[in-house]
């Protein structure tokens, strides 16, 4: 830290030099009473060392790592908010895009299928197959093929087989892994409703905090436009004091800043809002497809195979009946259960589509909506985008170079108002100073150039520094100078301080 302090003695010395010189017995002196002291010490100004600082700034990282292909802008460009900055290799995004895609059309695909039911082929092919049946069951054959009973016997009996596992349901372990699986899908629901809603929240406080902060810069201008409208009022309109104008005009930048951070607050809310509408959308569809499936395993045998398999089962025997008994009436019952067979396909592909059915396909389009926006959203986060308006002042990475989270990849400012900020005031003088109060500002690259500011904040928090508390303060240029550079020092001293 670089102080220039008075000491009091060289103030004294001086004060007691210009006296022996204009006093009583110098040169040209005029009669007059000694001074009074006040009592008071003479406190010296302050001088410490800072740094020009921009307005806004930021160190700007990707979300995830990745190649970089392409650096979209230079150092020195102005760029405005949402604007292109790095492209990072994207392919694999992009597939992962076209697949999300792909599932999404299969799975919409799928229930309009079901919605739709049979094609119009595929029942007149039923029908006829229904007809030939019948015209074959009006037809007695009068000879009997020699058939293998032995494999008609296995043919029945996998068909008995079948017809208990189906009356059997599910196995139980797969019942109980969907459920197992149900059970983890709400657990994962309460959680995503429990964590956005407390962000929600969070984001819905920072918008009220945001207000009230408003509210309270509001008022400050306010009160100092209508005090210095008062005093034009007695003064006269060239009259009011610069500094009173300074107070004003700070004011109403303070209620702008206000406003734009209620702006940004609210942008926050709204999409900690969107950002729970989609996280609940996609876990209560991984919920309801669950269920779905839980409930497809749980429900009662279909009908329609049901009787399917009794057809088989009937052809089965009539087959064996046919080689074991009389050939015509063997022959007829196999004829018959052809009947039967083909009317309970015809039954079949003329049923609607079950609700379970229709459950797990619309689960399935719900998990393919959730899986494209996650896609998206990779595939954005593949491209840095300014989150402001200002002008790239540093870039970390080139073309071929791996972009990580953890590494900077642009430095980005808004070079639009310039701040002095120093970081070495110690705990003595910070007590000395007060927000408002007037300094003057020179720099070390531009000699004879002093500008005026005022001290803005000042942090309530220290930090030790190589064993001393140290605050930082930030103070605003009341005038500017073209040639002003980022992180050029700046001296600033000030002379309106605390005792």
């Amino acid at each position: 830290m670089r102080k220039f302090i008075i000491p009091l003695l060289a103030v004294l010395l001086i004060a007691g030099g210009a006296y022996a010189i204009f006093g009583p017995n110098g040169p040209g002196a005029q009669s007059a009473p000694s001074p009074v002291p006040t009592g008071e010490p003479v406190v010296p100004p302050l001088s410490v060392e800072g740094r020009v600082v921009p307005a806004q700034e930021a160190w700007l990282r990707f979300e995830r790592s990745g190649i970089v292909t392409a650096i979209l802008v230079d150092e020195g460009d102005t760029v405005t908010a949402g604007q292109a900055l790095i492209q990072l290799d994207d392919r694999l995004q992009r597939a992962a895009v076209q697949q999300a895609e792909a599932n999404l059309a299969r799975a919409q695909a799928r229930y309009a299928l079901l919605l739709a039911g049979a094609s119009a082929e595929a029942r007149a092919a039923a029908e006829a197959a229904l007809q030939v049946a019948v015209a074959q069951a009006t037809q007695v054959a009068l000879a009997v093929v020699p058939a293998d009973e032995q494999a008609i016997a296995a043919q029945l009996a996998e068909a008995q087989a079948a017809r208990t596992r189906l009356l059997a349901g599910a196995d139980p372990d797969l019942i109980a892994q969907a459920q197992a699986v149900r059970d983890q899908a709400a657990a994962n629901l309460a959680a995503q409703q429990s964590a956005l809603a407390a962000a929600k929240v969070n984001a819905q406080l920072a918008v009220e905090q945001a207000a009230n902060v408003l509210r309270d810069r509001q008022a400050d201008y306010s009160r100092i436009y209508w005090e210095n409208e008062e005093l034009r009022q007695k003064l006269g309109e060239d009259e009011l004091p610069q500094a009173r104008i300074d107070a004003e005009a700070a004011a109403l930048r303070a209620v702008q800043n206000a406003e734009v951070a209620l702006a940004q607050a609210r942008v926050a809310a709204e999409q900690a809002v969107q950002a729970e509408k989609e996280g609940l959308a996609a876990a209560e569809a991984r919920l309801r497809e669950a269920e779905a499936r839980l409930a497809a395993l749980l429900s009662p045998p279909d009908a329609d195979q049901l009787a399917a398999i009794d057809a088989r089962i009937a052809a089965a025997e009539a087959s064996l009946a046919r080689l074991r008994g009389d050939p015509r009436q063997a022959q007829l019952a196999v004829a018959q259960a052809q009947v039967a067979q083909a009317q309970a396909q015809v039954a079949q592909i003329n049923a609607v589509p079950r609700e379970e059915e229709l459950a797990i396909a619309q689960a399935e389009i719900a998990a393919a909506e959730a899986a494209l926006a996650q896609a998206r959203l990779e595939l954005a986060n593949m491209v840095l985008r300014a989150p402001f308006a200002g002008v790239v002042s540093r870039i970390e990475l080139h073309p071929g170079e791996l972009a990580s989270p953890a590494t900077p990849a642009l430095l980005l400012g808004d070079l639009r108002t310039w701040h002095i900020e120093t970081t070495d005031l110690s705990e003595i003088d910070a007590a000395r100073i007060t927000p408002g109060a007037e300094v003057t500002i020179t720099f070390d690259a531009l000699p004879g150039v002093t500008l005026p500011g005022r001290v803005r904040t000042i942090q309530p928090y220290g930090v030790e520094r190589l064993g001393e508390i140290v605050y930082t303060a930030l103070v605003d240029l009341q005038a500017y100078d073209q040639r002003l550079r980022w992180n050029m020092t700046a001296i600033v001293t000030l002379t309106d301080t605390n005792r």
